[in-house]
């Protein structure tokens, strides 16, 4: 993916969002999810979770929740794992700081 890529697609999820366009939106979030940057996967994964959430698919949600916190745990482990307990289940294992959830 280019540098500015990852930026540009961020946007177009965004925008498919907010006009319901969820099949656009995941594509979009697919694409961040399948790079090899660290962040924008993380990111991807997120956007996923978050689809699937607007769709009431909490389930499905908690896998891609799981792969963000594979993707990048030191980004935010624990707000990460919150949005892992929001989506219906605990976040299992212990937390340590410098690694995120276990």
């Amino acid at each position: 993916m280019d540098p500015g890529a990852g930026l540009i697609a961020n946007g177009r999820w965004q925008v498919h969002v907010l006009r319901e366009e969820w099949e656009q939106a995941e594509m979009e979030a697919r694409k961040l999810a399948g790079t090899d940057d660290a962040y924008w996967k993380w990111l991807g994964s997120m956007h996923l979770a978050t689809g699937e959430l607007y769709r009431g698919r909490s389930q499905n949600a908690l896998s891609f929740f799981r792969r963000a916190v594979e993707a990048y745990p030191e980004l935010d482990p624990g707000r990460t794992g919150a949005w892992v307990a929001s989506a219906g289940q605990p976040v299992t294992g212990d937390r340590d700081s410098s690694r995120g959830w276990r």
